[in-house]
């Protein structure tokens, strides 16, 4: 049985590959063919894509927005380019993309766009895409990237020429092929996250301080501060895009974790990320330098059969622990800009923030620049990082930028960008009430636009268009983030509202065997449970650690946390903390972890234990050279302990 769909079609070709066959053999060419395919993939999964079927040399893919096509087309170019940084044999595609009405038939597409599309990817040169002027019609402002009309072109078996428009794509900024970085930084790097609108002012003030950097070759510092929701994540990898795109930057991401801060944990990342894209010389360099000093956070770099180094003071070895994680940041720049994310300050501890102090204030020979993110609601007086931004308020090199809600003119550019075409009086009538409820809050705008598709107010209508069948001022908004997730929440079921309501007690990422062991679900229910909530947009699948999974933003997680009792969540807190003991011997889980669960656990009969790990967490964090983490740690538990008397 056919129907008819109104859909955008991808073709794509891998140029010259019989001549690539002929020249390495045929076990080297269908390893280069599966390379070539799983890199075509990982552009489809994060654009919305379907893929259609495999064509040999190339794939066909369907989409429901013209706009997420041509973000897909070049995010496969943009991944073949990056495989290519280090293939002995570089690779060349070419992408069609056309959009139309088509007939779906045993899972297959035919009609005319098919037909356009396939037609334009024979006519591509090498690392080219051509797409109609129909798609660039539907996909209007929200199309992120320049185009060259090339005018009506004669295709094969085609009655009449097709308007044709070329589109030009830059290489991927990230020199790593983006180890390292979440799929909310990643997505923007490339391409494929939903059109970037506003925010010209801050850009400009993350460009400037890019450009004193590079001037003064010293590292500097753009601190954004905002409400949880405002885009502080985005805006920071919105800067990198549009600062490193071109120019070869390095670019590497660091994240602390509500509650679970672990001593350097977003440098850590940070420095891993870059160290794995060093080649055995550079390694050798480090080590000849400065020893197996961050042996601990970095395999590569660890030494077994170094020769022992005498002990110092615990002040000294923390400055070798900082040299050698500044010498990574400066190796891996070498004559390229560097740019270091990290994200989420307000949650980190404080031997990162002595490191980030230190990076600061040392002389350097690369230009470096640091986006740190942070919510400004979260600090209290007397928090490291608050003590910290009012000492740099006397540094030159670090700028601060305060996040405000968008205005009402970027707030139609972003309805407009998620609509994937300009909207109508309607929609403009939206975005404006939208505006006003929200304060211009970017996922919580996101998610009211949501709640509307899955209450029916807004849907897809002919031609790729959005249609509004309600007035906006019968529309009944929820008044919070809170609001807005239960309601997606509840239209998935009971089932999946308990699986991810103890996703929410282990924290904003979390293991699936866990979660299993958690909840009365077996390990297939739970998946299937975990992908329609992935579906609907509220949790995500690490494409990189199969097993990991993770909510989309903080305030999802936030809200299904403070949606459950604080009984029920004592108790699942406890049941978490028996469930990683065995993780913590096996050395996989720190005793920090266990301890955070135990304290929110709240039971008397818990608190021996939660002084023994606490006391435990506060041993770990000396030996990673972190006295003040350590001593609030030891605090904590000599606390408890003295509650636990008293009682």
């Amino acid at each position: 049985m056919s129907n008819e769909v109104t859909a955008t079609f991808i073709f794509t070709d891998l140029v010259d590959s019989t001549a690539l066959a002929s020249r390495v053999g045929p076990d080297a060419t269908e390893a280069i063919r599966e390379a070539h395919f799983g890199a075509l993939r990982d552009a489809i999964g994060p654009s919305g894509g379907t893929e259609v079927k495999n064509l040999g040399d190339g794939l066909m893919v369907m989409f429901n927005s013209a706009r997420r096509a041509v973000s897909c087309a070049v995010a496969m170019q943009q991944a073949i380019e990056v495989h290519n940084r280090r293939a002995d044999e570089k690779l060349s595609i070419r992408v069609g993309v056309a959009v139309g009405e088509a007939v779906v038939e045993d899972g297959d597409y035919f009609g005319t766009p098919v037909i356009e599309a396939a037609r334009l990817c024979a006519k591509c040169d090498g690392d080219q895409i051509l797409v109609t002027a129909t798609v660039i019609a539907l996909a209007g402002s929200a199309l992120a990237h320049e185009t060259n009309p090339l005018g009506g072109l004669e295709l094969k078996g085609l009655p009449r020429p097709v308007e044709t428009v070329a589109i030009l794509w830059e290489p991927e900024a990230v020199s790593t092929d983006g180890a390292g970085l979440p799929s909310r930084v990643s997505s923007v790097l490339t391409g494929t996250e939903p059109g970037f609108f506003g925010r010209h002012d801050e850009l400009a003030v993350i460009a400037d301080a890019a450009k004193t950097a590079r001037a003064e070759q010293r590292p500097h510092l753009v601190a954004i501060a905002g409400e949880p929701g405002m885009g502080k994540t985005t805006l920071a990898a919105r800067a990198t895009h549009e600062l490193a795109v071109g120019n070869g930057a390095i670019v590497t991401f660091g994240g602390c974790v509500d509650g679970l801060a672990a001593p350097f944990e977003p440098w850590i990342e940070a420095v891993r990320t870059l160290v794995d894209a060093w080649d055995t010389a550079t390694i050798d360099a480090h080590l000849a330098a400065h020893g197996h000093v961050l042996g601990a956070w970095v395999h590569a770099l660890a030494v077994p059969d170094a020769a022992p180094q005498a002990p110092g003071t615990a002040t000294g070895d923390q400055l070798a622990l900082f040299a050698g994680a500044a010498d990574v940041l400066t190796r891996s720049a070498g004559e390229r800009d560097l740019i270091v994310i990290l994200d989420d300050l307000q949650w980190s501890d404080s031997a990162s923030l002595q490191l980030l102090r230190y990076v600061l204030a040392r002389e350097s020979e690369v230009a470096t620049l640091l986006l740190a993110t942070y919510r400004d609601s979260d600090l209290i007086a007397h928090d490291p990082l608050t003590a910290l931004l009012a000492d740099f308020r006397r540094e030159a090199n670090v700028t601060r930028i305060d996040l405000a809600g968008l205005s009402d003119t970027e707030m139609v550019d972003f309805m407009a960008s998620a609509a994937g075409h300009d909207l109508s009086d309607a929609g403009v009538e939206l975005a404006h009430t939208l505006r006003t409820e929200t304060k211009g809050n970017p996922f919580f705008t996101s998610a009211m636009v949501r709640h509307l598709v899955d209450t029916g107010t807004i849907a897809q209508g002919p031609s790729d268009t959005v249609e509004f069948r309600q007035s906006v001022a019968d529309l009944g908004l929820p008044n919070s983030i809170r609001e807005v997730v239960a309601h997606r929440v509840g239209r998935l079921g009971e089932h999946t509202s308990t699986v991810l309501n103890v996703a929410a007690v282990i924290g904003l990422n979390f293991d699936f065997d866990l979660l299993v062991s958690l909840v009365p679900f077996d390990d297939d229910d739970v998946l299937d449970l975990l992908e329609e909530a992935m579906t609907a947009a509220l949790v995500t699948e690490d494409r990189g650690r199969p097993g990991q999974f993770g909510f989309v933003h903080g305030l999802v997680r936030e809200a299904l946390y403070q949606d459950l009792g604080m009984t029920r969540r004592a108790r699942i807190h406890q049941q978490i903390a028996q469930s990683l003991e065995p993780a913590v011997v096996a050395g996989t889980v720190t005793p920090a972890a266990i301890a955070t669960h135990l304290i929110a656990a709240t039971r008397p009969n818990d608190v021996n234990k939660a002084v023994q790990y606490s006391m435990a967490a506060g041993d770990v964090a000396m030996t990673a050279l972190a006295p003040v983490d350590a001593a609030d740690w030891y605090r904590q538990a000599l606390e408890l302990h003295v509650a636990s008397r008293d009682a």
